[in-house]
């Protein structure tokens, strides 16, 4: 965020918008955070974690749904504006988040990550501090800053 305090700066400001400063955020939230969701998306995008492996070749001239491919024909993966850090690119044209979930982070085929789970998963965070709650951890955060 330090090369783009504009997106902090929305992102910022939607999540203060939704969540306020009454409570912390939660994965119930996710869904109401459209710019922030756009930004995570983006970031996964941009430098994912793990290479996206090697580009792969046609060993033989081969024909796929119509489409020709020449013996030793590359597969890169292409995007326009690659290098560039733009979360809007996730929405449509009403504002909206658009389908594209960045799926190609977590590979292609075969190879593709096998924690990948296709739609998301329900998720439950438990504190380390036994009686740990949202509301004692802003009081010691309040208390520190």
């Amino acid at each position: 965020m330090m090369l783009f305090p504009h997106v902090q700066e929305w992102a910022h400001a939607e999540i203060a918008n939704v969540i306020g400063n009454d409570r912390l955020s939660g994965f119930e939230d996710r869904f109401s955070l459209p710019y922030v969701e756009a930004v995570v998306r983006e970031s996964h995008r941009w430098h994912p974690v793990l290479p996206l492996g090697i580009a792969h070749a046609a060993v033989d001239d081969d024909v796929y749904e119509g489409l020709y491919i020449p013996k030793c024909w590359i597969r890169l993966i292409n995007e326009s504006n690659a290098s560039d850090f733009i979360p809007e690119r996730f929405f449509t044209a009403n504002g909206g988040l658009n389908d594209d979930k960045v799926l190609y982070a977590f590979g292609f085929g075969k190879r593709i990550c096998v924690g990948h789970r296709p739609r998301p998963f329900a998720c439950h965070i438990e504190p380390r501090v036994k009686g740990m709650t949202a509301e004692k951890l802003q009081q010691m955060i309040g208390h520190f800053a």
